[in-house]
């Protein structure tokens, strides 16, 4: 999610790719897979290979190239 009038000068990237259940038709996010995401969300934690912050000065940095 990204908020116009956010505070922290950074951004939170979460990949919760590898965090479901394989479903017939459709994969499933478990209650504790949607409970790990909002809590990284809300405490804006880093975990290696789910979370991390990134500067908004590296990503201006990256896209200008």
């Amino acid at each position: 999610m990204l908020k116009k009038c956010k505070k922290p000068d950074d951004v939170l990237f979460i990949n919760a790719a590898e965090h479901f259940e394989k479903g017939k038709r459709q994969n499933q996010l478990k209650p504790e897979h949607i409970s790990k995401i909002i809590a990284t969300y809300q405490h804006r934690k880093e975990e290696p290979r789910y979370s991390r912050r990134v500067e908004m000065a590296e990503i201006e940095k990256t896209t200008s190239t």
